[in-house]
């Protein structure tokens, strides 16, 4: 701790906390940036809002609440986290909703497990409750709750069952309209009036979003100021509760406008009306995701342009189907959910706690975007790279290193899978600035060994520290700028970075020679020196995405089995270095780079543990509470964990490794029944487009190809299930292991199989 740190705390009469801030300053190892600065904002923000929430808790524990908040306030529930020595209440049990916005719109809006919507970023969110002659129904509190997906067009459907009527809400986001369709339907069970609210209610999904005022004007309800809610269904009542008084308890104003002292406030619209057993009524209302003219359509209308966009949208994807229904849904969804993710000029890794840019997410979701054939939208986001680049460095966050590769193999990868080389061309001077500085950087400091320096965690690793993660990915940028030269065609460029690359290699190398003999052990730590932690995750980047040669499969497997001892839950990666929780992009991570290794087995199950925790609508958030099975941490529907799904199912059936093209290598013996067939369409790969079709018999496999190949690779790789007797047709080479071996000239395949 400097001095100026020590004047200021005896000034403040503080000085009582120099050791403890001593302890904090003096951890990790020292660096240009100890903190990045870019993300002091948004911890500021958590904070408050977390300091709100725990105050409001405290004072109104009359209101109803979010589901998480419900959940975490409830003694007898176990979710609940006490608040006495915690003066920060944050959901960290029930970080789980799901995007509510549409492609090339900066805006997105989100809705909960129980079908509560917040239709912008930190907006507040609107809930139904319905009121009868005894009752009053609250879904944040129901017991009775099914959640879904149209998987093709993202809608949300929310469906209670409860002893008086059955209700069903859909919710979609409209691209034509710039806003969020709101379609409700109640079923009577029993006869009975009813009064059902479209409450305005001061929270989101993560703490309390004060709501100043509410107004209603030219049919329209603004809610600070903003364009909040529109009934579409005639009939409608405005309400305005007196200040700090819930929806419950119906004091309302006689008001068309209200302000609110502290931010407690709701209000909203109602209908009063009758059912009869077996008797629907339908309520539809248009929630704006802009405060531009508004012109919405009626809900049909709208149901219709919103399934026409998808299917125009999915004519070009790529298109996986297979006997495994639910696999098809998954990636179907999630197809749907990372093109939502895009904006104007770049993509987020989540529509609100993440809605920021980082390179590290975009490295993973614009490649995904690319493999499933979306390289118009891919394209236009890697074209404001180089907008974020300053003296040669890749900038979202200061202080981590790793962005540099990050942006080069991103830009690379995309050319590799289109082969515009008109792009590379344009992007060549920022690929090469970004190589430079990559060299500079890593010989800047003689204690880094020739390694990128010690700077913030930038997997969430813990304090400063010299991040293998780091290096991984510098020296796959070093590589992509040596092959974009030699595409190019700079020879002096190529020159360079190859000795660029070998050097830094070596360097890489000798680190983690170093480390394994001072740990006895032939595994890979998370960074130079370092214990054997969590961090140890990183040894799998460099298999996937990054394709290094730089460690040994044994070291990979050796590390695995280490990892899997001491941080696996539920047969997935526990994250215990700041999310505490199951992190299922990261357990997709070490699938990824099983799979490329040969070990598709145990790849699959861990691909099968994680679809088994993803939730309802498939989503997944960053990190997964082990006691409830909700979200903990982060965005709760988090980018890089969709990109993950992407690309380990599109791997399941088309992997590119060591020049050859490998089909079905995720393939399920199930799979392969009388009757069942397996399509693939449009697959984007490093030898052009791939299709083809899996017909299956009691007697055969027939594969028939379509290749559409720019490079051919130098053989197909073709993984079959056990009782396969031998190849009738094809161009048929050789076995290895379950892999049946072709000449990349191989045509229709048909195998023939043992009889039972």
């Amino acid at each position: 701790m400097n001095k100026i740190m020590y004047l200021l705390l005896r000034l403040f009469k503080l000085v009582n906390l120099a050791p403890y801030l001593k302890s904090l300053l003096s951890m990790g190892k020292k660096s240009e940036v100890n903190f990045p600065n870019q993300l002091i904002p948004l911890n500021l923000e958590v904070i408050l809002k977390g300091l709100l929430t725990s105050r409001i808790f405290e004072i109104n524990s009359d209101w109803i609440y979010p589901y998480w908040m419900e959940k975490q306030l409830n003694p007898n529930d176990e979710s609940f986290i006490p608040r006495g020595a915690n003066i920060f209440a944050i959901n960290t049990t029930h970080r789980n909703w799901t995007i509510l916005g549409f492609p090339d719109f900066d805006e997105k809006g989100v809705v909960d497990e129980r079908g509560f919507i917040s239709p912008r970023y930190n907006s507040p969110s609107l809930d139904i409750f319905i009121k009868g002659g005894d009752f009053f129904f609250v879904p944040s509190r129901a017991r009775k709750v099914v959640q879904k997906l149209n998987p093709v067009d993202g809608r949300v459907i929310t469906e209670f069952d409860t002893e008086n009527f059955l209700l069903r809400s859909s919710v979609f986001s409209l691209k034509e309209d710039r806003g969020i369709h709101l379609y409700v339907n109640i079923k009577g069970k029993k006869d009975g009036n009813y009064r059902i609210y479209f409450s305005i209610r001061p929270y989101n999904p993560e703490s309390i979003i004060p709501v100043w005022e509410i107004e209603l004007k030219d049919g329209i309800i603004f809610v600070n100021e903003d364009k909040f809610l529109i009934p579409e269904t005639e009939g409608a009542n405005l309400f305005i509760s007196k200040d700090e008084i819930d929806v419950e308890n119906e004091q309302f104003l006689n008001k068309k406008k209200e302000k609110s002292k502290y931010g407690l406030m709701t209000g909203g619209i109602f209908y009063d009306f009758s059912l009869n057993k077996d008797e629907e009524k339908t309520f539809h209302l248009f929630l704006p995701q802009t405060n531009d003219r508004i012109n919405f359509k009626d809900y049909p209308f709208a149901e219709r342009l919103q399934s026409d966009f998808w299917k125009r949208e999915k004519e070009k994807e790529l298109t996986i189907v297979t006997p495994d229904r639910n696999l098809n849904e998954i990636f179907e969804a999630n197809k749907t959910y990372i093109k939502s993710l895009v904006n104007r000029n770049y993509i987020t890794p989540g529509p609100l706690t993440y809605r920021h840019f980082w390179f590290r997410d975009s490295a993973y979701m614009v490649s995904a975007l690319t493999k499933i054939g979306d390289k118009d939208r891919a394209g236009r986001i890697l074209l404001h790279f180089p907008e974020k680049q300053k003296k040669g460095y890749f900038i979202s966050q200061k202080g981590e290193w790793d962005s540099n590769g990050q942006a080069i193999w991103t830009m690379v990868e995309y050319f590799r899978l289109t082969k515009n080389k008109d792009f590379l061309a344009y992007v060549y001077k920022s690929i090469k600035d970004g190589a430079l500085w990559i060299e500079r950087k890593r010989k800047k400091y003689k204690e880094s060994m020739g390694l990128l320096p010690a700077g913030f965690s930038a997997e969430h690793f813990g304090p400063n520290d010299l991040y293998y993660y780091d290096d991984y990915f510098g020296l796959r940028g070093l590589k992509d700028a040596l092959f974009s030269s030699k595409v190019l065609g700079f020879e002096k460029d190529y020159e360079v970075f190859l000795n660029f690359y070998e050097e830094f290699k070596k360097d890489i190398r000798r680190a983690i020679d170093i480390d394994q003999e001072r740990l006895g052990k032939r595994i890979v730590v998370g960074g130079f020196g370092r214990k054997i932690d969590a961090s140890m995750i990183s040894a799998f980047t460099s298999i996937f995405p990054l394709n290094l040669d730089l460690l040994t499969k044994e070291e990979v497997l050796n590390t695995y089995a280490l990892l899997k001892e001491k941080f696996f839950v539920k047969n997935c990666f526990y994250q215990n270095i700041t999310h505490s929780g199951i992190n299922l992009y990261l357990t997709l991570e070490i699938a990824e780079a099983l799979l490329y290794l040969g070990e598709e087995e145990e790849a699959l199950r861990l691909f099968d543990s994680v679809i088994s925790l993803l939730s309802p609508t498939f989503t997944s958030p960053e990190a997964i509470n082990p006691k409830t099975l909700g979200g903990c941490e982060g965005d709760g529907h988090h980018g890089w964990a969709i990109a993950e799904i992407l690309h380990f199912i599109r791997n399941m059936f088309v992997l590119e490794k060591n020049k050859n093209l490998y089909l079905l290598s995720g393939a399920k013996d199930e799979w392969f029944k009388d009757g069942n067939c397996i399509n693939v369409k449009n697959a984007y790969s490093y030898f052009g487009t791939i299709n083809f079709n899996v017909k299956i018999d009691k007697k055969s496999v027939v594969i028939e190809p379509q290749f559409s190949f720019i490079e051919e690779p130098g053989e197909i790789f073709i993984r079959m299930p056990a009782d396969i007797d031998k190849v009738r047709e094809g161009n048929f080479k050789r076995m290895e292991r379950d892999y049946f071996v072709f000449g990349s000239k191989m045509g229709k395949v048909v195998f023939e199989r043992r009889e039972e």
